[in-house]
């Protein structure tokens, strides 16, 4: 979901609405813009798509304009179009940059290469930037590295960060370390999260919430839940874990394996962690607390599934129907312990 929010954030949308006619509608239309995200939706025609992104004036101020054009990105991709994605892309570099020459219009062109998998295309414009008279900061190489992050190229994560900061004397930030560990984390490298909170202490960049989760996000993908340093770490700088922490821990024990071959103890610990959380006020979202309650169930810990449908029933009626639906798909204690 924070990618999600981050790309939407640094993408572009669109200023004119373009129906299905030659006419165009202006942005501030509701409905034109409603139309334009229709048209892309329903369209298949790659040129097509082409045409109606082509008609409208796209800029990185407008949120609006960030949401359709990464879905024209989305779905020339789904269509295997990349020379089309390339074209447009260009276009948008050498027409639209030439009166809005700016770090931030480059940033939405290299996010949008790596939606596009086009990694090297966007580690090209970045090189390029000078050309193109932008100044490169830690703005767009930030977006690099979060290009790199839509692509799932980790190892290229790894060597941008090493590399560039130095090489182009650009100091990085918070922004920064939380893309790397993301990215470093996700392929089975959180061993290597250890040195980089230690470089994030030594030059005073203050770690949020996201970079604790995805470290131990990472560790549990591993199968390490020693995650006490990690607490320990946030005490330090006067963090609790809060509610996300606790369904991310939750979520990793839960989700490491498919429910048939999942280990008791997965399950046992992630029920520890629940029941820490409710000790302290906080009730884990829904997507976290269904997927406990069905991983519980699979491992015939019917009891503890059913205290904490209770539990649940009593603190979010908003949700009642939900586990009530999940409770009658618990199965009875015949169905797992049949008599003879």
């Amino acid at each position: 979901m924070a990618l999600r929010r981050r790309f939407q954030s640094l993408t572009l949308h669109h200023r004119r609405a373009f129906s299905s006619s030659t006419t165009t509608t202006p942005r501030s239309s509701s409905g034109g813009i409603e139309q334009t995200r229709a048209a892309l939706r329903l369209e298949a025609n790659p040129d097509r798509i082409l045409d109606i992104c082509r008609s409208a004036t796209l800029t990185p101020e407008s949120h609006l304009d960030g949401i359709v054009f990464s879905k024209a990105i989305s779905k020339l991709k789904e269509l295997n179009r990349h020379d089309s994605i390339r074209a447009f892309i260009h276009a948008f570099i050498h027409e639209s940059m030439n009166a809005n020459r700016s770090e931030r219009y480059a940033a939405h062109c290299i996010i949008s290469y790596g939606q596009s998998g086009l990694i090297g295309d966007a580690v090209d414009l970045f090189d390029k930037m000078p050309e193109l008279g932008i100044e490169r900061n830690i703005k767009t190489l930030n977006s690099l590295l979060f290009s790199c992050l839509l692509g799932h190229e980790y190892s290229l994560i790894r060597q941008i960060f090493f590399e560039h900061p130095r090489k182009y004397r650009l100091e990085p930030n918070l922004e920064t370390y939380n893309t790397v560990l993301k990215g470093i984390c996700s392929p089975g490298g959180a061993r290597e999260s250890h040195s980089i909170l230690a470089e994030m202490e030594r030059k005073g960049v203050k770690p949020s919430k996201q970079t604790f989760a995805s470290v131990i996000e990472g560790l549990y993908s591993e199968e390490n839940f020693d995650d006490g340093k990690m607490l320990h770490l946030m005490k330090r700088y006067d963090m609790s874990p809060g509610i996300g922490i606790y369904n991310v821990r939750i979520q990793c024990l839960c989700k490491r394996r498919r429910f048939a071959e999942a280990k008791v103890k997965d399950f046992e610990g992630a029920l520890w962690i629940c029941d820490d959380c409710i000790s302290n006020g906080w009730f884990p979202n829904v997507t976290t607390m269904s997927t406990l309650i069905r991983g519980l169930a699979s491992t015939n810990k019917l009891d503890e599934a059913r205290r904490l449908i209770r539990l649940l029933k009593k603190r979010s009626r908003g949700n009642a129907e939900i586990w009530e639906q999940i409770e009658m798909e618990l199965p009875n204690e015949r169905e797992i312990f049949p008599t003879a």
